[in-house]
């Protein structure tokens, strides 16, 4: 029997048994999350590089031009907006085990092919690395029971299923690794210095993936300034190591993915000189900190000595960078910031992405909540030391990422990657209390709450279910590579089109084009959105102010209102078939007539 009675009389379930069982279900649940994620059915439209996302498509771009013979320090987009092209704000590290990857399956089974398979075993070799991190950090503490449930959570997220997704060759999903990598050096319990040297080394590097952890990060080091400020010199190794080896690490790698010309020009969106600022400050705060020492007798001597520090080292940003204090969309004007990076759904709050999709919305944030709010109340009611610790660092880390996401949709990327390890820790006190007759629904709820799909079934079961996404729908029609390999039928030009087609085109033809979705070509972009949105006169003024070469429509986004090609009294109607091109726009006789773009020649005296 699994039922055995305690010396009160009252009846306890065996906890072997209850081990058995729960390593068994959760087994199961997490290799089903795994083999729904990684189905084979989906690997022959990302070979044909058919990828997820705008971002993943400039993400190989940039590789193929490094492979091309573009130089490591070149950061430019040569064929976005021609002549003097976009500088990119991404991180050359990413490049760089992709283009690796490529050159060693070139030669045994030819270039084609070796894109497709690194773009299809890059984000899952992540997500094992992702996995591996989740079950290190909660087995060596919880053991089976609590390790599964963290990979459970894992497979089972929608938020880490799209970043770790086939195709998936963006940054966010390397960022999540090395902030779950930090998390668990922080929670090291011996040799506290090489635990915080470890930390910083991957804050680091997170910081110089991108600039998406910084609230993350910031918080990591408040808590062990925290710690120290309560506890003194026995915490002064892990918060000195941290300090230390983040200025360090980012120092390096600064210097490794930067040109040297560039490395005294500021830049608010990518390591610059103002992080470095940030993470240079953070390693002489604390090694002054620990030069100061004994004479910090006490913890309201050393917060005020930590909150002077601080506070000098925010008064020297703001004042030596202040355009960085505002964001990185500082100086965007309202036209390009209305109409492209409001309507870009990793800026969308809450809010709206409820109103358009219940059920995604709740997958995406609801477990954050639940396990922000779980770690922090049994932070807060627990009595073991080494416990507590490891909750509070976990609620520390989690509310930034959960209340961003709130704000706006990539918050939840960071945020999410720490579900697991709460999750892991409440199915073990489920089962502990289940071994020990304590009562057991609290941990168990809150376990089951942090699974997104869970919430995302219970939802749409509701009536949340939203119909398909036919922006995304219409914009992969439009990206279809039969339909870009017509295009590129044609002699190479500059091409005008919508922002959401210009990485497929580069991807796929030999065309530069106008604009794509990123900040940094604000001249593309206003250039895009007034010829969109104009007549066709003004559409013209703008092909005489930047000559451009070719104009090309997709109807299936014309009719989706999808990116920024919304109806006007011209482009619409032209790509729909409501309206007659003027003389200055020919026909692009030589492709198929039945393909789904539109191309026209721009002949202007």
């Amino acid at each position: 029997m699994a039922i055995e009675a305690n010396i009160d009389g009252a009846a306890v379930i065996r906890p072997d048994r209850i081990r058995r069982a729960g390593i068994v279900a959760l087994g199961i649940w997490a290799a089903i999350g795994l083999a729904g994620a990684y189905h084979p059915a989906r690997l022959p439209e990302i070979m044909q590089l058919r990828l997820p996302d705008t971002d993943d498509v400039m993400r190989l771009v940039g590789v193929r031009d490094l492979l091309a013979g573009q130089g490591w320090f070149d950061n430019v987009q040569h064929r976005l907006l021609p002549p003097e092209g976009v500088p990119s704000h991404w991180s050359r590290l990413v490049d760089l085990p992709l283009a690796l990857l490529i050159l060693v399956l070139s030669p045994l089974v030819g270039r084609g092919t070796a894109e497709g398979l690194t773009v299809a075993l890059w984000p899952p070799l992540l997500f094992a690395l992702y996995l591996a991190l989740v079950w290190t950090f909660l087995r060596g503490r919880l053991g089976h029971v609590a390790a599964l449930a963290g990979l459970v959570v894992a497979t089972q997220s929608p938020v880490l299923g799209g970043l770790f997704a086939y195709g998936r060759i963006d940054h966010h999903n390397a960022q999540v690794c090395a902030v779950l990598g930090m998390t668990v050096c922080l929670c090291g319990r011996e040799r506290p210095a090489r635990a915080g040297a470890c930390a910083g080394a991957l804050a680091g590097l997170s910081l110089a993936i991108g600039l998406e952890t910084v609230p993350v990060l910031a918080a990591a080091g408040l808590f062990l300034v925290a710690e120290w400020v309560r506890r003194g010199r026995s915490r002064l190794p892990m918060l000195l190591g941290f300090g230390t080896a983040f200025g360090a690490a980012a120092t390096l790698l600064f210097l490794a993915q930067t040109a040297p010309v560039r490395w005294a020009v500021p830049a608010c969106d990518a390591l610059s000189p103002p992080w470095l600022l940030v993470a240079g400050g953070a390693a002489l705060a604390t090694s002054v900190l620990a030069g100061l020492g004994e004479r910090l007798s006490g913890p309201a001597a050393r917060g005020a000595a930590a909150a002077s520090l601080g506070l000098g080292g925010m008064a020297a940003f703001a004042l030596m960078y202040p355009a960085c204090a505002a964001g990185p969309f500082a100086g965007m004007d309202d036209l390009v910031r209305s109409a492209w990076l409001d309507e870009v759904f990793e800026m969308w709050p809450a809010s709206r992405r409820l109103a358009s999709n219940p059920a995604e919305a709740f997958a995406g944030v609801a477990p954050l909540l639940v396990a922000s709010l779980y770690a922090t109340a049994a932070a807060l009611r627990s009595r073991e030391s080494t416990e507590v610790r490891t909750l509070a660092l976990l609620a520390t880390l989690a509310w930034p990422g959960t209340l961003l996401a709130l704000v706006e949709a990539r918050g939840a990327y960071i945020g999410a990657s720490f579900v697991p390890l709460v999750a892991g820790i409440a199915a073990a006190r489920t089962c502990a209390a289940a071994s020990q007759g304590r009562p057991l629904l609290a941990p168990a709820l809150a376990a089951f709450g942090m699974v997104g799909t869970v919430w995302g079934i219970v939802v749409a079961g509701l009536g949340g279910a939203a119909p398909p996404p036919t922006a995304w729908t219409a914009w992969r029609r439009c990206t279809e590579p039969a339909a870009l390999r017509a295009l590129d039928v044609l002699p190479p030009g500059l091409v005008l089109a919508d922002l959401n087609l210009g990485p497929p085109i580069l991807l796929r033809t030999r065309h530069a084009v106008v604009a794509a979705p990123y900040h940094r070509d604000l001249a593309g972009l206003r250039m895009v959105l007034v010829g969109e949105r104009g007549s066709a006169e003004e559409l013209r003024g703008a092909a005489i102010a930047r000559p451009f070469d070719y104009l090309v429509l997709c109807e299936p986004m014309l009719r989706a209102g999808s990116g920024t090609l919304v109806p006007t009294p011209f482009l619409a109607a032209l790509g729909m078939g409501r309206a007659t091109a003027p003389s200055w726009l020919e026909p692009a006789t030589e492709l198929d007539p039945s393909g789904v773009l539109q191309v026209w020649r721009v002949r202007l005296p």
